[in-house]
């Protein structure tokens, strides 16, 4: 007699949570989406640090929770590949206007405190190498952004495709996370929590000086930014 054919059941932890980490993914990305779109201060270094960070602290969490509730079965993994991918280059995007912007943070620093000792052509170096940082950070930006309205169909069809396979109870579950993770960034993001001190060299406010503190400049053919 034939033996019955053996099934497996792989019910672990990461699995059984998959709805809630998809969940916590598009409200994480919903949230942060919301958040650039909103416009960042275009007055002063101090702040756009800030809100970049933000935009940091919230792609992490959607990666994150795309690393963790990824499901063992390669046929579904594949689906998170490209919204994985996609949330990959937004970090590095967003990093690297974070960094550019941390640079005009310590140069406008820097240029008030050496402009008397260190003379007038090295005061002006430092300015005019802080205006270039500036017009650069504006282009990574600018290609932040565009990215978030190019992408976010990546997502969503991750998303959509995940949820074919929900039971009835993990589509209620996606439904119930859903809603508590997205007050839970909501309420980070009205409460400004400040992140930079996460950060080397970012502690407390700065007196930002006259020549960096906004990202317009008369010169420039395109004062809104982004």
């Amino acid at each position: 007699m034939e033996s019955e054919p053996r099934i497996q059941h792989v019910q672990t932890l990461v699995e059984m949570n998959h709805c809630v980490g998809t969940a916590r993914r598009d409200a994480a990305f919903a949230c942060m989406e919301a958040y650039a779109n909103s416009g960042i201060d275009l007055t002063n270094v101090d702040e756009r640090i800030k809100q970049y960070c933000m935009c940091v602290h919230l792609i992490n969490e959607a990666m994150e929770a795309t690393k963790r509730s990824s499901l063992v079965n390669d046929r579904q993994w594949i689906w998170d590949r490209p919204a994985m991918h996609f949330l990959t280059l937004l970090s590095e995007l967003i990093h690297t206007t974070l960094s550019l912007a941390k640079h005009v943070y310590m140069v406008d620093q820097e240029a008030e405190i050496l402009s008397e000792p260190l003379g007038e052509a090295t005061h002006e170096l430092l300015v005019t190498t802080c205006r270039q940082f500036i017009t650069t950070e504006k282009a990574a930006y600018r290609s932040f952004m565009r990215m978030l309205n190019l992408g976010r169909a990546l997502l969503e069809s991750s998303t959509a495709k995940h949820r074919e396979h929900f039971t009835v109870d993990e589509e209620r579950r996606y439904g119930i996370a859903y809603g508590e993770f997205k007050r839970h960034y909501e309420s980070e993001i009205e409460r400004g929590i400040d992140l930079t001190s996460e950060l080397p060299g970012l502690r407390g406010s700065v007196t930002l000086g006259r020549y960096f503190s906004g990202l317009g400049d008369e010169n420039d053919p395109e004062p809104d930014f982004p």
